[in-house]
């Protein structure tokens, strides 16, 4: 087996698990996850990360497959582009939970 094999290998098996990580944070991002009473993300942060581990998971399963059966997605080159994308959408989710808390006093 050579690198590049192990290379798409490990980029299917990688990007298999987030998706299935992203498919359960989606699924249970209504329900209240910490029983410590403590705060919890709310449910729209809790969707936004699962829906980016499901874009990054994607794209990571796509990438390991051959340029002749690749579907649609962002070059590989641009991996910083995805990654920056799924990194600013939860930071976003995230500040706008805070300033929301922060109104509500």
């Amino acid at each position: 087996m050579s690198g590049t094999d192990l290379a798409r290998i490990t980029g299917v098996v990688v990007g298999l698990a987030l998706i299935v990580g992203g498919l359960l944070v989606v699924r249970l991002s209504k329900r209240d996850i910490r029983t410590d009473g403590a705060h919890d993300n709310s449910t729209p942060t809790r969707l936004t990360v699962g829906l980016v581990l499901l874009f990054w998971g994607y794209h990571g399963v796509v990438w390991a497959v051959p340029l002749g059966v690749r579907p649609i997605c962002v070059p590989l080159g641009w991996w910083w582009l995805v990654a920056g994308l799924g990194v600013v959408a939860v930071a976003g989710s995230r500040l706008a939970e805070w300033l929301e808390d922060r109104a509500d006093g």
